[in-house]
């Protein structure tokens, strides 16, 4: 309570932590009068505490507590003194919940809640603080993390029925397992044998999230980083040797969520 808020009648002080999980989105489907919307949504819960860090004793029999509160203190002063009040206590995350994501249409949110409930004609005050649960995951379990990968594409520009000579590329990773905070190490060759000069090229870390409601699901992805590549003119060659750092992430997989499954993916582009 704030420093200058006068004594007050209480009758109970509660505190809870929820962790949920929720996905949500809507489709629209058909045309004219066939026309509708179809809404999808599914829901987890992954933590579900609660503390009375006061219980007036007398104003028990209008309170319904579920079971998974737990009571640190009653008595029958139901006084809540003037000024600042400290109430100390604590909660035991499970071990096994997935780590905390936002995404659109889609989350994993921790929260711990607040409410002192005041007698009389004073309304109840409420607040709640969202916290961060960090995900893990050991990169030495994962198969082929520590292995080079690489990869090459191809394509042609055309014009009416004339289709020019192809443009290629060859990538390679030192790695396909990083933390946040590494670099990606990105080298290969861009050969352009058209005629054509290329503008420019990128290279994003697109995050993946597959979202899964009762009888349907979808993928929504999204760049969560980017560096621009190199140029490349009509019938050359040009080295690429780029380092993309990977940001604060959650892990892939998303463990312990079953209404959510998420993967990176590295993308190029190349720009005419």
């Amino acid at each position: 309570m704030d420093d200058d808020m006068p004594e007050q009648s209480t009758s109970h002080i509660e505190v809870k932590l929820n962790g949920v999980g929720e996905v949500r989105w809507s489709e629209t489907h058909g045309s004219g009068e066939n026309q509708h919307t179809e809404h999808y949504s599914a829901h987890e819960d992954y933590s579900r505490q609660g503390i009375l860090l006061y219980l007036y004793l007398s104003s028990t029999c209008g309170i319904f507590l579920p079971t998974w509160f737990v009571l640190l203190v009653s008595d029958g002063n139901y006084k809540l003194p003037s000024g600042r009040s400290v109430h100390r206590f604590q909660f035991t995350l499970p071990q096994n919940i997935p780590a905390s994501f936002e995404v659109s249409g889609g989350h994993v949110r921790y929260v711990i809640k607040a409410k002192i409930s005041r007698n009389g004609m004073f309304a109840d005050l409420k607040n709640e603080i969202p916290i961060i649960v960090l995900g893990y995951l050991d990169l030495n379990t994962v198969h082929g993390a520590k292995e080079v990968a690489s990869g090459s594409a191809s394509m042609t520009l055309c014009c009416c029925c004339c289709a020019s000579r192809p443009i290629e590329a060859k990538l390679t990773l030192d790695k396909t397992g990083y933390v946040p905070g590494e670099y990606i190490k990105i080298h290969g060759t861009i050969a352009n044998m058209s005629n054509s000069s290329m503008k420019g090229s990128s290279c994003s870390i697109i995050q993946s999230v597959k979202q899964i409601a009762t009888n349907e699901s979808r993928t929504v992805t999204n760049s969560v980083a980017k560096l621009q590549g190199p140029m490349c003119g009509r019938n050359l060659n040009v080295q690429v040797s780029e380092n993309l750092q990977v940001p604060s992430l959650p892990p892939s997989g998303l463990n312990f969520c079953n209404i959510m499954t998420l993967e990176y993916l590295l993308e190029v582009k190349f720009y005419w």
